[in-house]
């Protein structure tokens, strides 16, 4: 009989970003760094999704979980804000998730839930999932090992991560 071995690895690292501005705190948000290496990526993504549902919001109370995809090259102005403005009367009862960057058809989402949930009646907002692979973060060298286990660190506001974003402040 075969018995193989799989060295263990920390299937995930979860944390704060804190977003740095001109030497100032402009904001936290949660993140979640997924080990694409691990064995079994399924129950692994399963365990996550059901941990943010379960524990950072009370998502089930959502009707909607939304993802909007794709660029904004080809929007002009007017186009650009009747997208945000579409996308505001779709929050109430929303989640939205996105590529989790600040740029494209993302920012235009980012927008459009930041000013809905600067106005959220009885403190309702939507929460904001962004999913971005680890490759397109801006200033990984500022991430040192030693400071994920302390869960915060220093960031710029443009930089990009796996993150479970519950303010929609981003």
């Amino acid at each position: 009989m075969m018995i193989s071995r799989i060295p263990y690895k920390k299937t995930y690292t979860s944390g704060t970003i804190r977003f740095i501005e001109d030497d100032k705190c402009i904001g936290d948000a949660k993140f979640i760094k997924i080990n694409a290496d691990a064995w079994n990526k399924e129950s692994i993504l399963q365990q996550v999704a059901e941990g943010a549902v379960n524990k950072l919001w009370a998502l089930r109370h959502k009707n909607l979980l939304l993802s909007v995809t794709s660029g904004a090259d080809e929007l002009d102005e007017e186009g650009r804000k009747a997208f945000k403005e579409g996308i505001e009367k779709m929050l109430i009862g929303t989640c939205m998730v996105t590529g989790g960057t600040n740029d494209g058809v993302t920012r235009l989402v980012g927008d459009a839930v930041r000013n809905f949930n600067t106005r959220a009646y009885d403190g309702v907002k939507c929460p904001t999932i962004g999913i971005v692979c680890l490759d397109r973060l801006r200033n990984k060298d500022t991430i040192k090992p030693w400071e994920l286990t302390r869960g915060v660190f220093g960031i710029d506001s443009g930089g990009e991560l796996f993150t479970l974003d519950k303010s929609g402040g981003r």
